[in-house]
């Protein structure tokens, strides 16, 4: 059996496959984090306000400069309570203790429940159930995204002449 190497053509291939490799692997991560954004504002257990500054409004994804790396997170210049919502309040949440809510500017809090009006000059709550739905989407779409990488391999490897 003779094999026959191109040695020009081979040193090319490798030559050319890092740059090949890296925007192939940086479009797939691109598509798998906008695919994970997509899937956490769509699938939460939270209710949503649907008002302009909405969580799943700030649910935004970034492609750091360095290197193959980004992240899908929650902008708190676009909803503030997004990360409360998110990570739990009070005894659900880091802390583990029940919040005090006193009034500030008005001489008592209020609000109407069971159609009476109450009035408070301070209240305990033991806060909010933590709904993690940006892990959940991206536990979810693990999978996909695992074998979307592989592919992205497959035709980095292909397009730099690499067999």
């Amino acid at each position: 059996m003779l094999v026959k190497i191109d040695y020009q053509k081979t040193a090319e291939a490798f030559r050319k496959a890092p740059e090949i490799m890296a925007r192939e692997l940086r479009r797939e991560l691109m598509r798998s984090l906008e695919t994970v954004s997509e899937y956490a504002a769509k699938h939460h257990r939270f209710k949503s306000s649907g008002k302009p500054k909405s969580i799943e409004q700030s649910i935004q994804w970034d492609v750091g400069s360095g290197g193959i790396q980004g992240e899908v997170y929650l902008d708190e210049g676009i909803a503030k309570h997004g990360p409360y919502i998110h990570n739990g309040t009070g005894l659900y949440g880091p802390r583990r203790q029940i919040i005090k809510i006193k009034a500030k500017d008005r001489k008592a809090l209020y609000w109407v429940s069971g159609g009476k009006k109450h009035f408070a000059k301070s209240v305990k709550i033991n806060g909010i159930h933590p709904d993690k739905f940006l892990y959940r989407a991206m536990r979810i779409n693990k999978k996909n995204i695992t074998e979307n990488f592989g592919r992205a391999i497959d035709r980095g490897i292909a397009a730099a002449g690499v067999k």
